[in-house]
């Protein structure tokens, strides 16, 4: 062993140090083999995970005269696996509780237009006017603008001003004005 760089090891002084043997044995031939080993799986002294990269060193004929061995002690992502796995699996989750999402109107916006989102196939950064427009007006028919600030709040969902929020409304309303007129005229006649 050549040389140590950010000692794995360095808790234990019986194990590996500079000047140590390497582990294998005399007669293994790296002439005919690849150039890179790995990555592999090993295990450290106290249990954890490594993964192992092997290169082999070769002079200017080609003759491997040594290996350059990088261990990555990869114990710290299975912690933060198992950490992801508790948070994004679906299998322990539960049902939102009753109590802290009956009035959560923003919540309720937002099911609402991802639910939206994902059945058109669309992300809120490719929603043409009219159908940030559209939306709108279906939160709308549902109530969402019940809430204090609702129409701010659905603003910065979409990506838009609440002045735009408030014009689509108008829109609509001005619709159904003109429907009502229309009908009112034809009875008329």
């Amino acid at each position: 062993m050549v040389s140590v760089w950010n000692d794995c090891w360095q808790e234990r002084d019986l194990l590996r140090k500079v000047g140590d043997e390497s582990l294998l044995e005399d007669n293994h031939d790296f002439g005919a083999g690849p150039d890179t080993l790995g990555p592999y799986p090993k295990m450290n002294w106290d249990g954890k995970k490594l993964k192992s990269i092997t290169s082999v060193l070769r002079d200017k004929r080609g003759k491997a005269h040594g290996l350059l061995c990088i261990n990555l002690d990869v114990s710290g992502f299975d912690q933060l696996k198992k950490l992801a796995a508790l948070f994004l699996g679906d299998t322990l989750l539960q049902e939102q509780p009753a109590p802290l999402f009956e009035d959560d109107w923003r919540e309720k916006i937002n099911v609402f237009v991802q639910k939206y989102l994902q059945e058109n196939q669309k992300t809120i950064s490719n929603l043409s006017q009219s159908e940030k427009s559209k939306v709108v007006v279906l939160l709308h028919r549902q109530g969402a603008f019940k809430g204090k600030n609702a129409a701010s709040y659905v603003g910065d969902v979409l990506g838009i001003s609440r002045a735009t929020v408030y014009k689509y409304l108008n829109d609509r309303n001005d619709q159904n004005a003109s429907s009502v007129r229309s009908k009112k005229r034809s009875i008329r006649k």
